[in-house]
């Protein structure tokens, strides 16, 4: 890796990426097959690059994973949102399925960039990039949420086809992680100043995920921040106390929201962490539940032991949970390839993490628990931010604390 401020045609494409997968006003311009055909052009260009680290072994695995998932489902299910009439719908279900999951785990290859044809500008440069749009996409957002409260929840819902379609607003699952990596950011800032910015980013984060709705993802982000916590305890007494201590903390959840809903000085704070608290303990009129949530995915498993090997071709619900939805709809045909897809994935962000994959497990938890509770697949940003934008950010955290570390020595 070398020092110099230059800028490579390879960082170029990340940066293409990086606004593509994060920002939904760029996701939703840019027509899929052209997303697919740049995954491809990258691809083949990784290919023929002599200096990566990753094996042209590795990368035909992936392509050919992929290749298979989007076959799978093409094959075995049938889909809700082509038109039956539509001209090529076999066609048009394998791109549609293809390019979802190109976004969801090309992004792995970007590291092997980051290991070797990148320097430490252009990492910067991408991170700071990443940071700004997320930041930018909530900012917006709640623009729109202080005149509609629930228009984070009603974009999602806009066919593709939707002048106002801005690409599902699903990107709200992204910042859960992005969160808990300010955290672990905080933890790590040595400069006074960069602590105060993370404590005001996190604090933001907080607020946009309280008011977008999404409990789920303010549930993710505690558990996440557990986990930091509990890896971090080193005394074998003190682990056990907190294993104890956890279900009743877990239980605890809601009385504690309760609580901060009536000592908010917020209306519209106040308004949201009752929702959330409805949510939780099932008093929400509308359905929209926990109960609900467990229902559905209790659903899921019986499709799925229904049918364990093909899965089933239709079903009458949403599971609403990828992990859980692609076993029901492709069986163990499809379930074992997916998982596969993680385990690889997981592997690849450890080896280019190294003595910090310790530090990476909370947000590979989250990832889980995530796959388990909402649909992943359909969110450009999440992926991209779990696989690419945290282990790049606390890969360049650690180098920089061990320059600092080596001055000082």
């Amino acid at each position: 890796m070398e020092n110099k401020r230059r800028i490579s045609f390879e960082f170029l494409i990340i940066l293409f990426f990086t606004v593509c997968c994060i920002l939904p006003a760029a996701y939703s311009s840019i027509p899929f097959y052209l997303m697919i055909a740049a995954y491809l052009f990258y691809i083949v260009y990784l290919f023929l690059k002599k200096d990566r680290i990753i094996s042209k072994k590795e990368i035909l695995i992936l392509l050919g994973l992929i290749v298979y998932m989007a076959f799978i489902y093409t094959v075995l299910t049938d889909t809700t949102t082509i038109s039956e009439e539509a001209s090529n719908r076999e066609i048009k279900q394998f791109t549609s399925k293809l390019y979802q999951y190109m976004n969801m785990f090309i992004p792995i290859l970007f590291l092997d960039w980051a290991t070797k044809r990148s320097n430490a500008f252009e990492r910067k440069a991408i991170i700071g990039s990443g940071m700004v749009l997320m930041f930018y996409t909530m900012i917006t957002t709640i623009r729109e949420l202080m005149v509609n409260a629930r228009i984070a929840r009603e974009w999602t819902s806009f066919e593709e086809t939707a002048k106002e379609n801005i690409a599902g607003y699903t990107f709200v699952y992204a910042i859960p992680f992005l969160l808990v990596l300010f955290v672990y950011l905080l933890k790590n800032f040595k400069k006074p100043y960069n602590k105060v910015l993370a404590v005001l980013a996190i604090a933001f984060q907080l607020y946009f995920i309280v008011l977008s709705q999404y409990t789920i993802a303010l549930i993710m982000s505690i558990f996440g921040l557990l986990y930091m916590w509990y890896i971090k305890i080193k005394s074998r007494n003190i682990k056990i106390l907190f294993l104890i201590m956890l279900p009743i903390a877990v239980l605890a959840i809601p009385i504690i929201i309760k609580v901060l809903a009536a000592r908010v000085p917020s209306e519209e704070i106040s308004i949201r962490l009752n929702e959330v608290y409805d949510f939780i303990t099932g008093s929400n009129k509308d359905g929209y539940n926990l109960n609900g949530r467990l229902n559905l995915y209790g659903k899921a498993i019986k499709a799925f032991l229904f049918s364990p090997i093909i899965g089933n071709r239709t079903l009458d619900f949403d599971g609403h949970a990828t992990l859980l939805t692609v076993f029901a709809r492709t069986g163990l045909l499809g379930g074992i390839p997916f998982v596969l897809l993680l385990k690889n994935s997981k592997t690849a962000v450890n080896r280019y993490l190294g003595a910090e994959k310790r530090d990476y497990s909370p947000f590979w938890l989250m990832l889980l628990l995530m796959g388990f509770t909402n649909p992943i697949h359909s969110s450009t940003s999440v992926m991209f931010v779990v696989l690419f934008l945290v282990p790049l950010t606390m890969k360049q955290m650690s180098i920089e604390r061990q320059e600092i570390d080596g001055k000082q020595e």
